[in-house]
């Protein structure tokens, strides 16, 4: 009964953080009714169910089909873990993960438009919001590795917090429109009928790519930032 009552609470005047951040399952769950949660944290929670056309009920009920937020969810609670611990997984899971994969898939994407001229126009029309996110997160993983992670690290405030944290959410947001595009470019990274391989391995990573991408963003904005700006 307490956690309804907390549940609705937060539905009625808290934002989309504070349910992830009660239970981090509810994340994954958020995401499939259509809720941003990475970029999107900071938004009313009611404010972006009325967008997803749900109602409270229907939140529940979708709720109640994930483990209770009192079940431990080991690795998972990131709210309670040192900034040593929680950078570490952001830079293993994430950034290494990044790096590896924007190559691989930008490699896949000029091999299937070689491949497939009659599906050419669409694979390049993908491919270049594709280079604009890989051109963008480059320098945005440099950034937070050489001056946000090692100062955080310490337990230390990053100089010029503010403005730096700012900078990185904006960068963030362009991630995020930029994954909305070729996610419905693709209708959810379906694999198409004429996919080969390397068409079925390009849209199996650009999946992998985007859900990777909304952990990475929430760890940051949701949890990670704001210890920086207290």
């Amino acid at each position: 009964m307490k956690n309804d009552d907390e549940i609705r609470n937060i539905y009625e005047c808290g934002l989309v953080r504070d349910l992830v951040l009660k239970n981090p399952q509810y994340r994954e769950t958020l995401e499939k009714l259509g809720i941003d949660t990475c970029c999107g944290g900071g938004q009313p929670l009611k404010e972006a169910m009325c967008r997803a056309n749900m109602t409270f009920e229907a939140l529940e009920k979708e709720l109640q089909k994930v483990m209770p937020a009192t079940t431990a969810v080991p690795g998972a609670d990131w709210q309670r873990a040192s900034n040593e611990l929680l950078i570490e997984y952001i830079l293993q899971m994430h950034h290494a993960a990044l790096r590896e994969e924007l190559p691989r898939l930008n490699m896949f994407f000029k091999r299937a438009i070689a491949a497939h001229s009659d599906h050419a126009e669409e694979l390049k029309k993908m491919h270049a919001d594709f280079s604009t996110l890989h051109a963008a997160l480059i320098p945005h993983l440099d950034l937070e590795e050489k001056e946000i992670f090692p100062v955080m690290r310490k337990n230390e405030i990053p100089k010029d917090a503010a403005r730096r944290i700012r900078q990185l959410e904006d960068e963030h947001t362009i991630a995020g429109n930029l994954l909305r595009k070729l996610n419905t470019a693709t209708t959810g990274y379906r694999i198409p009928e004429y996919a080969c391989p390397t068409v079925k391995m390009l849209f199996q990573g650009m999946a992998k790519l985007d859900a990777g991408l909304h952990e990475h963003i929430h760890l940051e904005n949701n949890i990670l930032f704001p210890r920086a700006l207290r």
